[in-house]
Order: structure tokens, then C-alpha cells, then sequence
């Protein structure tokens, strides 16, 4: 196996650890909004259990979008981010703010930590919106990567569009 195709399993092993911690499959998903997320540095990638996958080949960064709805909507944020990073060994928060997105409460936060041995670094906003919960996640074993990445991680977000008549 190339040194290439070895990454991209270990950091796809590590995605799909993340979403199985995050949501179950039969979560109903949110149909309220897009992400409208292009650039030639990130590739869509197909993820059964998230909305919205890229993926940047030139750093090995994953960037995921997920939304549940129903089952968690009486959880306050901050269970919620609990839940998100459950499974991470090791887990550092390095900062962490609650921010007004999308005309709801979020959480903004950036953490580091170990799945199965492997060292992930995550910055990672969470939101309540309408009865569904959304997960932007940026995923990268290098630090100085993410920071690199963040850039692209903010305009994803800011790509996001909710349908109006969700108030």
C-alpha cells in the first residue's frame, strides 16, 4: 500500500470513529440547509453517515458537516460537544468560546487528542438550530496543518445557508 493510500485509511478510520461517536444512522437528518463549500484544494467525499464531506489530499485534512434532529434537541450545547469528543483519548481542549451563528448560540472549539493511537487535532462548531443539532468539524493529525487549513475551514462555514422559513 502506498504511503498515500495509508494515510488516507488511517485519517478515514479516524472520520468514521468520529461520526459514530457524534450520530446513529437512523437519526433523521436535517433537510433545512446547504453547504455550499467549493474550492480546487478540497475534494467532496462520499460519508454514509455525514451531510457534507471534504477531503484536501495536499495536507490529509477531512473536513465533515452533520446534522441530527429530534433525538438530541433538548441538550444543552455543551452535552453536546461532550458527546461529539467521547472516544477521544488523551483530550485537550485548547480553546473554546460560545459565539452567536447563525442567529443561535454555537460553540467554537479547537482540541487535540488520540483515536486508536493516532494524534487528531480538531477545531470544531456546534450548533442547535430548530430542533436539529450541526457539527462542522475539521480533522488533522498535524497542528500547524490545521492552522494552515483553518482558512478554509471558516469559509466552509461561512458557506453554510439555512432555509429562512426554519425560524
Amino acid at each position: 500500500m502506498s504511503e498515500i493510500a495509508r494515510k488516507w485509511s488511517i485519517y478515514l478510520v479516524v472520520f468514521f470513529i468520529i461520526m459514530s461517536c457524534s450520530s446513529s444512522s437512523v437519526d433523521p437528518k436535517s433537510a433545512n440547509y446547504k453547504v455550499n463549500f467549493e474550492s480546487s484544494d478540497w475534494s467532496k467525499i462520499s460519508a454514509d453517515r455525514s451531510d457534507y464531506a471534504f477531503a484536501k489530499e495536499k495536507t490529509n485534512s477531512i473536513m465533515m458537516v452533520n446534522s441530527t434532529c429530534q433525538k438530541y434537541k433538548d441538550i444543552p450545547l455543551v452535552n453536546l460537544q461532550d458527546s461529539l469528543l467521547t472516544g477521544i483519548d488523551e483530550l485537550t481542549i485548547i480553546d473554546q468560546e460560545k459565539i452567536n451563528w447563525a442567529g443561535r448560540e454555537a460553540i467554537n472549539l479547537r482540541a487535540k487528542g488520540k483515536i486508536d493511537g493516532i494524534t487528531v487535532n480538531l477545531m470544531v462548531r456546534i450548533l442547535k438550530r430548530n430542533r436539529c443539532n450541526y457539527d462542522f468539524i475539521l480533522i488533522q493529525p498535524n497542528e500547524d496543518l490545521l492552522k494552515k487549513d483553518s482558512a478554509d475551514f471558516l469559509i466552509m462555514l461561512e458557506s453554510v445557508k439555512f432555509d429562512n422559513n426554519d425560524e
